[in-house]
């Protein structure tokens, strides 16, 4: 008499936890981190926030080992403060180095910039022309002067746009309606528009020309402002900074990029100057980079535009 085969038996699949996602096994330190990392820079986890490791390994259904590694990633970057024997917590602003954070974010305008230019079409230009002429046409022949701080905006509206659209009488009217800022404050002097009544020195100036402003050809005006101010000496540097848009930040070009600016560098700190400046922000930083590497840097960094509030008394 045969036997009765064995009855087998099948496990259930264990049931997902409800809210969680499937992921490839080894992954979960990275998703933490970037989860995390998101609402830190979106700010939906604030400054100061506590990011106990026990409720976040709750909150992402995952042991303690994987939210820790992300922890001290976010530290290296500084998102999270994570001080021995105590819970860690997202770092809190500091003030005092939102400077660097506005000229990266320059840095950064200009890299997106530059790879926008190099990556368009003409429809794509003519697109971005028709958004903006019109606004600034309103304006030119409403008999406003356009002024822009950066000399690579001027320029592109006074010569470069009127190069790609010969025929169109709107980008002709901006580009007759467009100044450099010096430019500008120069020729309301002359109208006997501006008033020079400075109230403090800028004392020595180190001032660097940057390549844009030179090849608008309208002379150091720039410096010839600056000259205005009382009790006020200006060093001008001429040369190339070495920066040249994206080329600097690049790391196979940045110690070519240092060295090329290195005779600016000398040249801007050997006066000892209480100001270093440049019409170009990024030429400003460069030259700054390179100065306090050197340890010669003593003075601070201002924009040109920033120098005259300071001498008019409007800024400290």
């Amino acid at each position: 008499m045969s036997k009765s085969p064995s009855k087998i038996t099948t496990a259930k699949p264990k049931p997902r936890r409800s809210g969680t996602v499937r992921r490839p096994r080894g992954t979960g330190a990275t998703f933490v981190y970037e989860s995390l990392k998101a609402k830190i820079l979106n700010l939906e986890l604030k400054p100061g926030t506590l990011l106990d490791e026990t409720e976040l390994s709750r909150e992402f259904h995952l042991s303690r080992s994987p939210v820790r590694e992300s922890l001290i990633r976010l530290s290296a970057e500084g998102l999270v403060d994570t001080p021995r024997n105590r819970t860690s917590m997202v770092s809190q602003f500091d003030f005092a180095t939102l400077p660097a954070y506005f000229d990266a974010m320059q840095l950064l305008y200009r890299l997106s910039g530059r790879l926008a230019a190099l990556s368009r079409t003409q429809a794509q230009v003519e697109k971005l022309k028709d958004v903006n002429i019109p606004q600034l046409v309103a304006l030119a022949r409403e008999g406003y002067a356009i002024v822009t701080p950066v000399p690579s905006c001027t320029l592109m509206f006074k010569q470069e746009l009127p190069l790609i659209f010969p025929e169109d009488a709107g980008v002709k009217a901006v580009a007759d309606a467009m100044f450099d800022p010096f430019e500008y404050l120069v020729l309301r002097d002359k109208d006997g528009l501006l008033k020079r009544d400075f109230k403090q020195s800028l004392g020595k100036v180190s001032y660097h020309i940057p390549c844009h402003s030179r090849v608008q050809n309208v002379g150091q005006k720039t410096r010839e402002v600056l000259e205005w101010v009382p009790g006020t000496e200006v060093n001008t540097v001429e040369r190339c900074a070495g920066h040249d848009g994206t080329y600097g930040v690049k790391k196979e070009f940045y110690a070519s990029s240092m060295k090329i600016g290195k005779p600016v560098f000398r040249r801007m700190s050997e006066v000892d100057p209480d100001y270093v400046s440049s019409d170009c922000p990024i030429a400003g930083r460069r030259i700054t980079q390179g100065i306090t590497e050197s340890g010669a840097m003593r003075g601070r960094k201002e924009h040109p535009i920033t120098l005259i509030r300071i001498a008019y008394g409007l800024d400290a």
